[in-house]
C-alpha cells in the first residue's frame, strides 16, 4: 500500500516495510509552520540505484542526499516532501521524509532577499521630483493601486541628532521650518493645504527648503504573498482576506533620497589661446575627466553655459596664464559674464576676479572661483583679459590647460526623490520565519499547509474553537486506551516589544481614558494621569520646568498588562508600534531614531519589526485631508475609524484571549485508534490547508477535541496502529 516516487520513478520497498508517519499541529508550538515527518526507515540499495542515480555506496558514511518525493498510501497521494538518503550499510540506505521541507531554507531567508517585482519606475521618465510626488499623491488617495503607501510620519532626528548650531548631523536643512512650525521634521510631508506632497526646491542661501523626504511602506499582505510565492505557494485564509487587516503596513526607515550630482558640467580647453583684448575663454571639450553634463548644458561651440536650475552656482576655473609682453605686474582679469538675453541684449559682467603675473617669462597657475545667483534659462560664459599696471591699456597674454566646472550650489546638499523604487529596500532584514512566527503570536494565527495543492492557510486559533465542523472518530477508538493529562500551563502574559522599561503608574491618580489630547480637563492638583486613546500615550498633570507652569506632560507609552491565570508563561512577539505625535492640527506616527538614507549614508534599514494600519486620507482640525497611519483605530478628532488596534489590550482581547483561556483550562488526552485508509485521509485534512470549510476538530464519544499530534504506523498491508494526542 506504500508507494514513494522520486523523479517520477517508484522506489522499491520490501514487503515487510513499515513506516511511522507523524502529523504535528503547530497550534501548540511557537514555531508555527508545521513540519510533519516520516521517521527513518530502510530501503534496499541495489534495487534503487537508478532512482537515486548513484551506486550502492556513499563516499563518506555521514553524507546525506535529498530528493523531492511524493508519498502514496493505498493509491492516495498523501503529501509531497523531501526524501533524505544516508548510507546505512552495503545493502540498505537509511531514509526519512520531511513534509513542508521548503521551511528549512525559507524560514532563514531574510525579507530583503526575496523578489518583490524588481525595480519600479515611478514619476515618469525623464525623472523629476514633482512627478514622484504626484505618484505618491495618487497612491495615498487610492487613485493608483500599489503594494505600498506613503503615510505622514514625524521623524525629527531622521538625519541625525542636532549639533551645537541646531543643525542635523547629515542633512543640515532637515528640521527647518519651511513655512512654519515642525514642517521640516516629517517624512512624506503632505501639504494639507496644498493637497499634495511638496518637493525640495532650490533655495537662496541661507533659507532651508531641503526638508522633504519620501518613504514608502509596503503592505504586509503583499510581503507575505511574495515570500510564499518564491516557494510557489499561494496564500489564503481569514487573516489574509480580512479587509481591515489588509491595511497593515510594515514600517521601515529607508527613504527614496537621491542626491543631485555635484557637477552639472566639467569642460576643458584644447590647446592654447592667445589674448589681446577681453576675450571669451574657449572650453571646447566637455568630456574630459569627471564630466556629468547629462543635459548638455555646456555648448562646446559657443563656450556658453545654460542654467538648468534656479539658485546659486559655483563656477571654478583652473588655468595656466602668462604675459606675452615684457611687462611685470600684469593683472589677469577673469570675468563671469551673463549673456544679454533680454533688451538691450548687452552682456553684463556679474563678477570679476584678478591675479598678478610678476614675470612675463613664467607660466602661472590660478584657481578662479565665482559664486553667483542665476535663474533657470540664464546663460553665462567666462572672459579673460591682460591689463598692465592695473589700468588700461590692454596687453596681451596666453592661456592653456584650462578646466572649468559648474554646479548648482543650492543643490550641493539636496536630496530629491528617486524615481526607482524596489520594495526589497523597504523591508527590514528579519527572516521570513521570524515574521511569520511573530505574526502568529500577535494575532493568534494557525498556519496550515497543503503540499499537494501548494497552498498555505492563515486562520485564527480563536475561530477553530468556535468551529462546528467535526470529524467523528468514535468508532475507531480502542477501548481502555485513554490517558488524561491536565494542563500544565498556569496562565499567560501577553506584551508587545518595548525598548524602555515600563513606567510606574502607581504614584499617580488615574482619571481615565480620553479620545484626544484636547479632551483633557484641567485638574486642580498635580499628579493626575490620563491616557489619550488616539495617541496611545499617557500624560501626567505636573509642573513644566521650561515654562514654570502646570500642564499636561508626556509620561510614557501606554502599557496594558494582559494575562490569563497567573501569567506565568510570557507571550512576547518581537513586534513594536510607533506612538503618535500630536502636531498643531493633526496626529501622525513618530519615529524618534536615525533613518537610512542612500543620499546621506545615514544608519541602516535595520530596525524593529513595526506594524501600523494605513487609514487612508483623513481630516486635520481644519478639515484638510492628509495620509494617516496609526497603531490605533482613532483619527485626529478621536473618532473610531477601524475595528482593530496594534496595542496589547486590543490584540489580546480580540485575537488571543479565547485561545489562551482554552489552554489554561485544557486537558491533554492520549488514545489509540483503529484507523482505516478513509480515516487517515480525513485526519490529514485536519492538518492541511483547505479552501472549503474544513473540520479542525475530532469527536470521540461525546467529547470534542483539537488534535495536537497523530502518529500512524504504516505497512505494505495497511495501518497497523494509530496513536492520537488530543486537547479538550
Amino acid at each position: 500500500m506504500i508507494k514513494i516516487q522520486v523523479n517520477n520513478k517508484t522506489l522499491y520497498l520490501e514487503p515487510k516495510t513499515t513506516l511511522r508517519f507523524e502529523l504535528i499541529s503547530k497550534l501548540f508550538d511557537d514555531q508555527v509552520i508545521p513540519l510533519s515527518v516520516v521517521y527513518p526507515f530502510n530501503i534496499p540499495a541495489a534495487a534503487n540505484q537508478t532512482v537515486f542515480e548513484f551506486a550502492n555506496h556513499v563516499e563518506i558514511s555521514r553524507s546525506v542526499k535529498s530528493y523531492a518525493c511524493e508519498f502514496y498510501f493505498g493509491g492516495y497521494l498523501l503529501f509531497s516532501g523531501l526524501l533524505y538518503v544516508k548510507n546505512f550499510n552495503s545493502k540498505y540506505y537509511r531514509c526519512s521524509i520531511v513534509v513542508n521541507s521548503f521551511t528549512e531554507g525559507f524560514t532563514d531567508k531574510l525579507l530583503d532577499e526575496f523578489d518583490y517585482g524588481g525595480d519600479i519606475q515611478i514619476g515618469g521618465n525623464p525623472h523629476h521630483p514633482t512627478n514622484v510626488a504626484w505618484h505618491a499623491n495618487q497612491i495615498v488617495k487610492g487613485l493608483i493601486s500599489a503594494n505600498y503607501t506613503f503615510p505622514l510620519i514625524f521623524a525629527p532626528e531622521f538625519y541625525g541628532s542636532l549639533d551645537s548650531n541646531n543643525k542635523n548631523e547629515y542633512n543640515q536643512d532637515w528640521g527647518g521650518d519651511a513655512g512654519g512650525g515642525d514642517v521640516g521634521k516629517y517624512l512624506n510631508n503632505y501639504s494639507r493645504t496644498g493637497n499634495t506632497f511638496p518637493v525640495n526646491q532650490v533655495h537662496q542661501d541661507p533659507e532651508c527648503d531641503n526638508v522633504y523626504a519620501m518613504l514608502p511602506c509596503p503592505y504586509l499582505k503583499y510581503v507575505l504573498e511574495r515570500i510564499f510565492f518564491s516557494e510557489k505557494y499561494s496564500l489564503f485564509g481569514d487573516f489574509i482576506k480580512d479587509t481591515e487587516l489588509q491595511k497593515l503596513i510594515l514600517f521601515n526607515n529607508r527613504t527614496l533620497d537621491e542626491k543631485y550630482k555635484k557637477y552639472f558640467v566639467k569642460a576643458s580647453m584644447t590647446g592654447q589661446q592667445n589674448i589681446s583684448i577681453p576675450t571669451k575663454i574657449l572650453f571646447q571639450d566637455d568630456s574630459t575627466g569627471d564630466n556629468e553634463d547629462e543635459n548638455n548644458r555646456w555648448n562646446t561651440a559657443t563656450s556658453i553655459y545654460t542654467v538648468a536650475y534656479t539658485g546659486y552656482h559655483e563656477t571654478k576655473i583652473n588655468i595656466r596664464c602668462k604675459s606675452t609682453l615684457s611687462y611685470t605686474d600684469v593683472e589677469v582679469h577673469f570675468a563671469l559674464t551673463k549673456v544679454g538675453l533680454t533688451p538691450p541684449y548687452i552682456d553684463q559682467i556679474v563678477d570679476t576676479i584678478f591675479f598678478t603675473c610678476d614675470n612675463y617669462q613664467t607660466w602661472y597657475e590660478f584657481d578662479v572661483p565665482f559664486r553667483s545667483y542665476f535663474n533657470a534659462g540664464d546663460q553665462f560664459y567666462i572672459q579673460v583679459s591682460f591689463i598692465r599696471d592695473a589700468v588700461p591699456p590692454q596687453t596681451s597674454g596666453r592661456i592653456e590647460d584650462g578646466v572649468l566646472s559648474v554646479y548648482n550650489s543650492s543643490y550641493q546638499n539636496l536630496n530629491q526623490f528617486s524615481n526607482i523604487l524596489n520594495l526589497k529596500n523597504h523591508v527590514i532584514p528579519v527572516t521570513a520565519g521570524a515574521l511569520i512566527n511573530n505574526l502568529a503570536k500577535t494575532f493568534g494565527l494557525a498556519v496550515f499547509i497543503n503540499t499537494i495543492t501548494k497552498e498555505i492557510e492563515f486562520t485564527f486559533k480563536k475561530d477553530i474553537l468556535l468551529s462546528t465542523k467535526i470529524l467523528d472518530l468514535t468508532e475507531a477508538l480502542i477501548s481502555e486506551s485513554t490517558q488524561i493529562e491536565p494542563a500544565t500551563d498556569e496562565g499567560f502574559l501577553f506584551l508587545l516589544k518595548f525598548d524602555d522599561e515600563f513606567a510606574d503608574y502607581s504614584n499617580y491618580d488615574f482619571i481615565g481614558n480620553f479620545a484626544k489630547f484636547d479632551d483633557l480637563p484641567t485638574p486642580t492638583e498635580v499628579n493626575k494621569i490620563a491616557i489619550i486613546d488616539n495617541l496611545n500615550v499617557a500624560f501626567i498633570f505636573a509642573k513644566n520646568e521650561d515654562t514654570n507652569t502646570l500642564s499636561w506632560l508626556y509620561f510614557a507609552d501606554v502599557f496594558y498588562k494582559q494575562t490569563t491565570g497567573d501569567g506565568s508563561t510570557e507571550v512576547a512577539p518581537d513586534i513594536s508600534t510607533l506612538t503618535m505625535h500630536k502636531g498643531e492640527e493633526f496626529i501622525s506616527p513618530q519615529f524618534l531614531n536615525i533613518g537610512s538614507s542612500p543620499a546621506f549614508e545615514t544608519g541602516k534599514n535595520d530596525i524593529d519589526l513595526i506594524l501600523m494600519f494605513y487609514r487612508g486620507m483623513h481630516e486635520d482640525d481644519n478639515n484638510n485631508d492628509y495620509p494617516l497611519a496609526s497603531c490605533t483605530r482613532f483619527d485626529n478628532n478621536g473618532n473610531s475609524i477601524g475595528n482593530y488596534e496594534i496595542i496589547n489590550r486590543d490584540l489580546f482581547q480580540k485575537f488571543l484571549q479565547p485561545w489562551y483561556d482554552f489552554l489554561v483550562n485544557s486537558e491533554t488526552v492520549k488514545m489509540k485508534l483503529d484507523c482505516d485508509l478513509s480515516n487517515l485521509v480525513d485526519i490529514i485534512k485536519l492538518f492541511s490547508a483547505q479552501r472549503t470549510t474544513a473540520a479542525r476538530k475530532v469527536r470521540v464519544g461525546n467529547i470534542n477535541y483539537i488534535p495536537k499530534k497523530l502518529s500512524f504506523l504504516l505497512s505494505m498491508n495497511g495501518i497497523k496502529e494509530t496513536e492520537a494526542t488530543l486537547v479538550k
